[in-house]
């Protein structure tokens, strides 16, 4: 996973747990977090996205978080979120994948053994990246 993304989803957990455990105060530790622990890269990504430096307020100032912040949080999740779905497609053997589209074509509707172009189409609508072909899908549905 990328580095610079887990040291900041790790950063945004911090902040998290600040707002629901601590009623939305820095406290010392998370200023210091981000001035000691937080790598220059990280910083960087931060400001990058944010276009500022987080305003952690003082002690136990309520932090001042605003949509800056929230751009921060989504784009770092999504890029968690791409690359640990690139692992797993690489990883996960393509039967597997395959027999997962047909469970879960079942699921949504409700057939068993569906034809095997409505199982192409699923699979291209919400497996597209996998590439599954017919005869993959074929063997699946058994």
């Amino acid at each position: 996973l990328p580095g610079v993304d887990v040291e900041l989803f790790e950063f945004i957990r911090w902040i998290r747990n600040r707002i629901v455990h601590r009623g939305a105060t820095a406290g010392s530790r998370l200023p210091n977090h981000h001035r000691q622990v937080l790598g220059q890269a990280a910083k960087d990504e931060w400001f990058r996205i944010s276009r500022r430096a987080p305003d952690f307020g003082t002690g136990d100032d309520q932090m001042d978080l605003r949509s800056p912040e929230l751009r921060v949080a989504l784009a770092v999740t999504t890029h968690l979120a791409e690359a640990v779905n690139r692992v797993l497609q690489e990883r996960v053997p393509r039967d597997v994948w395959a027999r997962t589209v047909v469970a879960d074509y079942a699921t949504v509707y409700g057939r068993r053994k569906p034809r095997v172009d409505a199982l192409v189409g699923y699979a291209r609508n919400f497996y597209g990246p996998l590439k599954l072909t017919e005869a993959e899908l074929d063997a699946a549905r058994g």
